[in-house]
């Protein structure tokens, strides 16, 4: 039988994948709740998981640069 905090890490882990790709801010503030759940969020199988499961992620905006004077675009 598995530890008790891998299996609340697996459990976690599920949860978080089902949340929103829509709000990205949501996964940063998820991440601020405390370390174990940073760790789990910023780790590459949780990246790897999350992209495989909600497809590419939006984009967001971009930066671009017009006659020297860089401007953001949402």
């Amino acid at each position: 039988m598995a530890p008790p905090t891998a299996l609340m890490d697996d459990v976690l882990d599920e949860i978080l994948l089902h949340t929103s790709p829509g709000d990205p801010a949501c996964l940063a503030r998820v991440s601020l709740v405390c370390k174990r759940w940073r760790q789990l969020l910023s780790g590459p199988a949780f990246r790897r998981r999350y992209q495989v499961f909600h497809g590419t992620p939006p984009l967001l905006g971009f930066i671009h640069v017009l006659q020297g004077s860089p401007s953001y675009s949402p």
